[in-house]
Protein backbone atom coordinates (compact mmCIF):
# COMPACT_ATOMS: atom_id res chain seq x y z
CA UNK A 1 0.00 0.00 0.00
CA UNK A 2 1.28 3.66 -0.82
CA UNK A 3 1.19 5.44 2.91
CA UNK A 4 -0.11 8.78 3.74
CA UNK A 5 -1.05 10.86 6.32
CA UNK A 6 -5.13 9.41 5.99
CA UNK A 7 -4.91 7.83 2.22
CA UNK A 8 -3.90 4.04 1.87
CA UNK A 9 -3.89 3.01 -1.71
CA UNK A 10 -3.29 -0.40 -2.85
CA UNK A 11 -0.01 -1.43 -5.34
CA UNK A 12 -1.21 -5.28 -5.71
CA UNK A 13 -4.10 -7.34 -4.41
CA UNK A 14 -4.29 -7.74 -0.44
CA UNK A 15 -4.98 -10.19 2.12
CA UNK A 16 -6.57 -9.03 5.51
CA UNK A 17 -8.14 -10.74 8.58
CA UNK A 18 -9.67 -7.19 9.32
CA UNK A 19 -10.49 -3.68 7.84
CA UNK A 20 -10.88 -0.55 10.17
CA UNK A 21 -11.39 2.93 8.01
CA UNK A 22 -11.05 5.93 10.46
CA UNK A 23 -13.43 9.33 10.12
CA UNK A 24 -11.22 11.29 7.47
CA UNK A 25 -9.08 8.08 6.20
CA UNK A 26 -9.53 6.97 2.60
CA UNK A 27 -8.82 3.21 1.41
CA UNK A 28 -8.62 2.67 -2.04
CA UNK A 29 -8.27 -0.33 -3.73
CA UNK A 30 -6.81 1.29 -7.34
CA UNK A 31 -8.37 -2.16 -9.08
CA UNK A 32 -6.83 -4.77 -6.94
CA UNK A 33 -8.52 -7.74 -5.25
CA UNK A 34 -9.32 -8.00 -1.39
CA UNK A 35 -9.81 -10.68 0.37
CA UNK A 36 -10.32 -11.77 3.58
CA UNK A 37 -9.26 -15.15 5.58
CA UNK A 38 -12.81 -15.40 7.07
CA UNK A 39 -16.25 -13.05 6.80
CA UNK A 40 -15.71 -9.86 7.92
CA UNK A 41 -17.44 -6.64 7.16
CA UNK A 42 -15.97 -3.11 7.47
CA UNK A 43 -15.75 -1.19 9.87
CA UNK A 44 -16.10 2.45 7.97
CA UNK A 45 -15.46 5.30 9.47
CA UNK A 46 -14.12 7.34 6.34
CA UNK A 47 -14.17 6.52 2.84
CA UNK A 48 -13.79 3.17 0.89
CA UNK A 49 -12.67 3.71 -2.64
CA UNK A 50 -12.91 1.04 -5.79
CA UNK A 51 -13.66 1.35 -9.83
CA UNK A 52 -15.59 -1.36 -10.03
CA UNK A 53 -13.86 -4.56 -11.52
CA UNK A 54 -12.21 -5.79 -8.35
CA UNK A 55 -13.27 -9.10 -6.60
CA UNK A 56 -13.74 -8.45 -2.47
CA UNK A 57 -13.50 -12.24 -1.05
CA UNK A 58 -15.12 -12.75 2.40
CA UNK A 59 -16.27 -8.96 2.26
CA UNK A 60 -20.01 -9.31 3.81
CA UNK A 61 -20.10 -5.57 3.52
CA UNK A 62 -18.58 -1.94 3.46
CA UNK A 63 -20.36 -0.64 6.28
CA UNK A 64 -23.91 0.21 5.67
CA UNK A 65 -24.39 2.22 8.61
CA UNK A 66 -21.59 4.49 8.38
CA UNK A 67 -18.59 5.91 6.31
CA UNK A 68 -18.86 6.36 2.20
CA UNK A 69 -18.19 4.00 -0.37
CA UNK A 70 -17.10 5.68 -3.75
CA UNK A 71 -16.80 4.21 -7.20
CA UNK A 72 -14.20 6.00 -9.38
CA UNK A 73 -13.96 3.55 -12.76
CA UNK A 74 -13.65 4.54 -16.64
CA UNK A 75 -15.13 1.12 -18.11
CA UNK A 76 -18.50 -0.37 -17.74
CA UNK A 77 -19.43 -2.51 -15.13
CA UNK A 78 -22.18 -4.69 -14.42
CA UNK A 79 -23.72 -4.68 -11.15
CA UNK A 80 -21.59 -3.15 -8.13
CA UNK A 81 -19.12 -5.20 -6.47
CA UNK A 82 -19.60 -4.30 -3.15
CA UNK A 83 -23.10 -4.92 -3.09
CA UNK A 84 -26.37 -3.69 -2.66
CA UNK A 85 -26.58 -1.84 0.75
CA UNK A 86 -24.59 1.24 1.30
CA UNK A 87 -24.56 3.97 4.20
CA UNK A 88 -23.27 6.97 1.41
CA UNK A 89 -22.78 5.95 -1.76
CA UNK A 90 -21.23 8.25 -4.39
CA UNK A 91 -20.43 7.82 -8.19
CA UNK A 92 -17.50 10.18 -9.38
CA UNK A 93 -15.93 8.41 -12.27
CA UNK A 94 -16.47 8.14 -15.91
CA UNK A 95 -18.14 4.83 -16.25
CA UNK A 96 -21.14 3.38 -16.23
CA UNK A 97 -22.39 1.11 -14.01
CA UNK A 98 -25.49 -0.83 -14.64
CA UNK A 99 -27.26 -2.19 -11.15
CA UNK A 100 -28.46 -5.81 -11.39
CA UNK A 101 -29.98 -5.81 -7.95
CA UNK A 102 -32.14 -3.00 -5.74
CA UNK A 103 -30.20 -0.44 -4.80
CA UNK A 104 -30.78 0.55 -0.63
CA UNK A 105 -28.73 3.76 0.52
CA UNK A 106 -29.01 4.44 4.43
CA UNK A 107 -27.74 8.07 3.60
CA UNK A 108 -27.22 9.99 0.52
CA UNK A 109 -26.68 8.91 -2.92
CA UNK A 110 -24.54 11.65 -5.12
CA UNK A 111 -23.56 10.88 -9.09
CA UNK A 112 -20.93 13.46 -9.69
CA UNK A 113 -20.03 11.58 -12.79
CA UNK A 114 -20.33 9.04 -15.32
CA UNK A 115 -23.60 7.40 -15.62
CA UNK A 116 -25.66 4.94 -12.86
CA UNK A 117 -28.16 3.07 -15.14
CA UNK A 118 -30.84 1.52 -12.52
CA UNK A 119 -31.79 -1.04 -15.40
CA UNK A 120 -35.23 -1.34 -13.86
CA UNK A 121 -34.19 -1.86 -10.32
CA UNK A 122 -35.57 -0.01 -7.85
CA UNK A 123 -33.45 2.26 -5.46
CA UNK A 124 -34.07 3.42 -2.07
CA UNK A 125 -32.59 6.04 -0.57
CA UNK A 126 -32.77 7.64 3.35
CA UNK A 127 -31.16 10.85 3.06
CA UNK A 128 -30.25 13.14 -0.15
CA UNK A 129 -29.92 12.23 -3.81
CA UNK A 130 -27.80 14.77 -5.85
CA UNK A 131 -27.20 14.09 -10.00
CA UNK A 132 -24.44 16.25 -11.34
CA UNK A 133 -24.00 13.94 -14.43
CA UNK A 134 -26.29 11.03 -15.77
CA UNK A 135 -29.24 8.80 -14.41
CA UNK A 136 -30.79 6.44 -16.52
CA UNK A 137 -33.97 5.21 -14.69
CA UNK A 138 -34.99 2.66 -16.98
CA UNK A 139 -38.51 1.19 -15.36
CA UNK A 140 -36.97 1.59 -12.30
CA UNK A 141 -38.81 3.92 -9.32
CA UNK A 142 -36.73 5.67 -6.49
CA UNK A 143 -37.97 5.30 -3.36
CA UNK A 144 -37.25 7.95 -0.71
CA UNK A 145 -37.91 6.81 3.07
CA UNK A 146 -36.69 7.65 6.50
CA UNK A 147 -39.19 10.36 8.60
CA UNK A 148 -36.12 11.50 10.52
CA UNK A 149 -34.04 12.74 8.07
CA UNK A 150 -34.85 15.56 5.80
CA UNK A 151 -33.88 14.99 2.07
CA UNK A 152 -32.50 17.58 -0.61
CA UNK A 153 -32.40 16.69 -4.04
CA UNK A 154 -30.22 18.19 -5.99
CA UNK A 155 -29.58 18.69 -9.67
CA UNK A 156 -31.52 18.02 -13.08
CA UNK A 157 -32.91 14.35 -13.16
CA UNK A 158 -35.15 12.17 -15.19
CA UNK A 159 -36.96 9.56 -12.73
CA UNK A 160 -39.57 6.90 -14.00
CA UNK A 161 -41.61 6.59 -10.88
CA UNK A 162 -40.38 8.68 -8.04
CA UNK A 163 -42.30 7.69 -4.65
CA UNK A 164 -42.34 8.55 -1.09
CA UNK A 165 -44.71 7.04 1.06
CA UNK A 166 -43.07 7.83 4.58
CA UNK A 167 -44.86 9.76 7.09
CA UNK A 168 -43.93 13.00 8.07
CA UNK A 169 -40.73 12.91 5.04
CA UNK A 170 -39.17 16.23 4.30
CA UNK A 171 -38.17 16.63 0.70
CA UNK A 172 -36.82 19.58 -0.81
CA UNK A 173 -35.91 20.07 -4.54
CA UNK A 174 -32.70 22.56 -5.70
CA UNK A 175 -34.01 25.66 -7.15
CA UNK A 176 -33.89 26.48 -10.68
CA UNK A 177 -33.16 22.76 -11.76
CA UNK A 178 -35.89 20.44 -13.54
CA UNK A 179 -37.37 16.89 -12.31
CA UNK A 180 -39.02 15.07 -15.44
CA UNK A 181 -40.64 12.04 -14.19
CA UNK A 182 -42.02 9.31 -16.66
CA UNK A 183 -43.56 6.29 -15.23
CA UNK A 184 -47.14 5.85 -14.73
CA UNK A 185 -46.46 6.46 -11.19
CA UNK A 186 -46.02 10.32 -11.46
CA UNK A 187 -44.98 12.17 -7.68
CA UNK A 188 -47.85 11.15 -6.03
CA UNK A 189 -49.12 14.62 -4.57
CA UNK A 190 -52.39 13.03 -3.28
CA UNK A 191 -50.59 9.71 -1.41
CA UNK A 192 -47.87 12.16 -0.28
CA UNK A 193 -50.74 14.84 1.52
CA UNK A 194 -52.56 11.58 2.35
CA UNK A 195 -49.50 10.71 4.22
CA UNK A 196 -49.12 14.44 5.86
CA UNK A 197 -45.96 14.59 3.66
CA UNK A 198 -46.45 18.24 3.82
CA UNK A 199 -43.36 19.99 3.51
CA UNK A 200 -42.84 19.14 -0.10
CA UNK A 201 -41.03 22.15 -1.08
CA UNK A 202 -39.17 24.13 -3.60
CA UNK A 203 -36.49 26.27 -2.64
Amino acid sequence: MRRGSTARTLASSLKLSSLTINSGSTFDLAGYDLTSSASISVSNQGTFKLKGQETLTNILDLDTDSGTVEYYGTGAYSGLTAGSTYYNLVFSGTGTYSLDAALIVNNNLGISAGTLDANSKDITISGNFSNSALFIPSTGTVIFNDATKTTLISGSTTFYNFYCNTAGKTLYFEAGKTQTINGPNLFDVVKLLGRKIVNTLFR
